[in-house]
């Protein structure tokens, strides 16, 4: 059926077990809505987000979907009329079993309030925006969807022309006549039943909903000062006021909307769980002001309010987005543990699989298997990306035998790994060491045709790599192009990795020559495996060619490929060119680690200045470089004193070591039973 096609009214059969046409609207609105939200909370692209045409393509198999192209996802909006119709099917079924039509209670506003919180109002965004501020001439816009306008069945107790006034004038964007049509229909005095004040209820939520959406928010709050002053005053209520902040929202006026919440206090009326919900709903999706949406999740927690599930599962993904944030990381992890504990009935796979990759990414393996065992408690059932997200930390981890255990227990589930769930299998044999289960995988993923993949292909090739095999690198290459699978830079860098490794430099050379045969450009990556086989190999004149050739194509060294030259110089014995690279190492401003300082060490010591070595360590690295001596440092140190037979200098750099204060736990042991031991055998005791 298409998705933008009305549902026919009163067509339901009835149901003994549900005849109150209330719980019918509520069970009705929980089915679209929860349909809309699951699909956005998977990821998956829902039928009303395209125009219809795109729809018809694809149901004919022509559509194509396009790729994220970064940043926050457009949230998905379910269409106004669904709201609607679903109050017509209430209405209709009251009026086929013959019952009065009452007002809907609070419970249900406030329930399609939240959910038109999530998709607001049923309306897409605009591209246009209104100026900022509140005032301004109300003008409408063909781009923007307007609030869906109360059923006329609810408003069958008021006056007939006074609500056809107000209508045509809320539709023709006549705010100051709408509110006149509400003052008659008041003045008028049919509004004492309960009908009727359900209606003129509606009629005000839809005004103050029109108002905020054009940008006349000032007007509707001063109608709202007007009817608080009034025998009216119930009609000012928390309900009212989301109705404002969903015309807000729905035109992206999110720091507006914080204000209206500041002047509810004014009025007497406090936000209550719709309200923020709604706030911390289109917080999370502006990508702009996260922040605030933890903070009124943080706020809810506090009040004992129920946190809406589906913005929790945003906000938990974006977490995972900015792993690297140091201070909001720890501060959302904790909120989103707490939102498990209180709101367990909430709790689905899509939020626990948002959380697993979190502590994946964090390498917090306690608190992934704390996560897994309240899913098991919960009874959620994995799927198979969950064992995926599994599978790749204890992958990141080095844990093969948990690794092999998640990936038995998918299977005796009797799910099915995707693409992914193989790619994370895959890159875990391979950084655990386990090559022969990666290439079992993977002929599993070529009878299932799903290995024609860059990336797949090139975590085989780096196994290889780290088993000194470019052989079996090269023979994987040449399977890619034969299969017509693009190759890109850390392809050829993983193959050039491999033929280093086994010191083929030979063979490294030639993979440079296909490289940029293939119009594919090296990188620094590139150079910088070069050149640490060059310089191992004790090639140095050809490892500095490389580093000119570097720099021509506008590259920088980096700290890595300035260690690799180091270490050429100190294997060649080359004290006044590494001291000249270290010097320009400094002038790049590439800031130097302990590892640089410790192959100095080693260069000063080979050149036979031990004395400067101790100097280097002990004063200048501190003062001048900002860089604190480690065990590694020291150690190295100790050791070139001792290969020089220099007994009194490594006493005396155990005696810096001690005056430095650096606490290096069974290190300093073991550096003071190895000068001890060597004293011993030269007699010098």
């Amino acid at each position: 059926a298409d998705a933008d096609a009305p549902l026919t009214p009163g067509v339901l059969p009835a149901n003994p077990s549900l005849t109150d046409p209330t719980a019918l609207l509520k069970v009705g609105c929980a089915i679209v809505v929860g349909c809309a939200q699951a699909l956005e909370a998977a990821g998956e692209e829902s039928s009303w987000d395209a125009p219809s045409e795109s729809r018809k393509g694809k149901a004919k198999g022509k559509s194509k979907g396009k790729e994220s192209k970064g940043g926050p996802r457009k949230p998905r909006r379910l269409p106004g009329h669904h709201f609607a119709t679903l109050s017509a099917i209430c209405q209709a079924e009251k009026e086929r079993q013959g019952e009065a039509v009452e007002e809907v209670d609070d419970d249900l506003e406030e329930s399609l309030g939240l959910q038109a919180g999530v998709f607001p109002g049923g309306r897409q965004k605009t591209s246009q925006r209104f100026p900022p501020g509140f005032r301004g001439a109300p003008r409408p816009s063909h781009g923007m969807a307007r609030p869906t306008p109360p059923s006329q069945s609810c408003l069958k107790a008021l006056p007939a022309k006074s609500v056809q006034d107000f209508l045509s004038a809320v539709q023709e964007c006549r705010l100051e006549q709408a509110q006149e049509a509400l003052r008659q229909i008041r003045a008028a005095g049919s509004r004492r039943s309960k009908e009727a004040f359900g209606g003129m209820r509606a009629m005000l939520h839809y005004y103050l909903e029109s108002s905020a959406t054009l940008n006349q928010v000032a007007q509707a709050l001063s109608f709202l000062d007007e009817l608080k002053a009034s025998s009216d005053a119930r009609l000012v209520s928390s309900a009212a006021f989301n109705a404002l902040l969903r015309g807000l929202l729905s035109r992206s006026g999110f720091e507006e909307a914080q204000w209206l919440r500041n002047e509810m206090l004014r009025f007497g009326v406090a936000p209550n769980e719709a309200s923020l919900n709604l706030l911390m709903d289109t917080a999370a999706r502006s990508g702009s002001h996260l922040d605030e949406a933890w903070d009124i999740l943080e706020e809810m927690q506090k009040q004992h309010l129920k946190a809406d599930k589906y913005t929790v599962s945003i906000l938990t993904k974006q977490l995972s987005d900015r792993i690297s944030d140091k201070r909001r990381v720890p501060r959302g992890v904790a909120m989103v543990e707490y939102f498990l504990k209180t709101q367990p009935e909430d709790v689905d796979e899509v939020l626990v699989n948002s959380l697993l990759d979190v502590f994946c990414k964090l390498g917090d393996m306690p608190r992934l298997e704390a996560t897994l065992d309240r899913m098991r408690e919960y009874g959620i059932r994995g799927s198979a990306v969950t064992y995926g997200t599994i599978v790749k930390a204890y992958g990141r981890a080095g844990n093969i035998d948990r690794v092999l255990q998640a990936w038995e227990e998918m299977q005796a589930e009797g799910l099915e790994a995707n693409a992914v769930t193989y790619g994370c299998m895959l890159d875990a044999c391979v950084k655990c060491g386990h090559l022969e289960k990666a290439l079992h995988i993977f002929a599993i993923m070529k009878q299932r045709g799903l290995h024609r993949n860059t990336i797949l292909y090139a975590t085989l090739i780096k196994g290889f790599a780290k088993s000194k095999d470019p052989l079996a690198a090269k023979n994987l290459y040449r399977e890619m192009r034969s299969e017509r699978v693009p190759c890109n830079v850390v392809v050829f860098n993983s193959l050039i990795d491999a033929c280093v490794r086994a010191c083929d430099l030979q063979g490294a050379g030639e993979v440079l020559q296909e490289m940029t045969a293939t119009n594919v450009r090296p990188d620094l990556i590139t150079f910088s495996t070069l050149i640490k086989g060059y310089c191992s190999n004790g090639e140095l004149s050809k490892a500095m060619r490389l580093q000119e050739e570097l720099q021509a194509r506008q590259l920088e060294c980096d700290e890595i490929v300035y260690n690799s030259l180091l270490e050429g110089c100190v294997k060649a014995g080359d004290l006044q060119l590494g001291l000249r690279m270290f010097s320009e190492m400094r002038q790049k401003h590439v800031r130097p680690s302990a590892v640089t300082f410790s192959i100095l060490v080693k260069l000063l010591s080979r050149a036979g200045r031990l004395d400067l070595a101790i100097h280097l360590v002990s004063k200048e690295m501190r003062q001048m470089h900002g860089v604190q001596p480690t065990r590694m440092v020291w150690s190295c140190l100790v050791t070139c004193c001792l290969k020089a037979r220099d007994l009194n200098r490594a006493v005396l750099s155990l005696e810096y070591l001690d005056n430095d204060g650096t606490s290096l736990g069974t290190g300093r042991i073991s550096m003071y039973a190895a000068v001890i031991e060597s004293c011993i055998t030269s007699g010098e005791v």
